[in-house]
């Protein structure tokens, strides 16, 4: 387990360099540096959806806080429901599963990655002890 909780933590180092340099540029918020999302972002954002679900390797994101940025501002992006929502276009199922999908994640314990990076867990109990 820590020889992949150490892999993770490489891994992660190099996708938060990459968000660390094209931060200051609002215009570029996706992980190749564009204005709109690539393959290995829809990747990224699955693996980090299942790596937080993970008591593993979610010690190891809280680490790193420009992931888990990205994380929220993706979801944020696609999938989570804005008040607009109610006033737009859409057809009204996908509302309807809009709302339906936020309360689920709003019952999800793995929804909220803590920012306690200043905070060094020495096991995962530690970890869920916090949250």
């Amino acid at each position: 387990v820590e020889v992949c909780r150490a892999d993770a933590r490489k891994c992660y180092e190099v996708f938060e360099h990459q968000l660390k340099q094209h931060q200051p540029s609002s215009q570029q918020k996706y992980i190749l540096g564009t204005s709109s999302p690539s393959v290995l972002d829809a990747f990224l954002w699955s693996h980090l959806a299942e790596a937080l679900g993970d008591v593993y390797l979610v010690t190891v994101l809280a680490d790193f806080p420009n992931l888990a940025e990205y994380f929220q501002r993706f979801h944020d992006t696609y999938f989570a429901l804005k008040d607009n929502d109610k006033y737009s276009n859409s057809t009204a199922t996908m509302v309807e599963w809009k709302v339906w999908n936020h309360m689920e994640n709003l019952r999800n314990p793995f929804q909220q990655l803590p920012q306690e990076t200043s905070k060094n867990f020495s096991n995962e109990a530690d970890f869920q002890n916090t949250i």
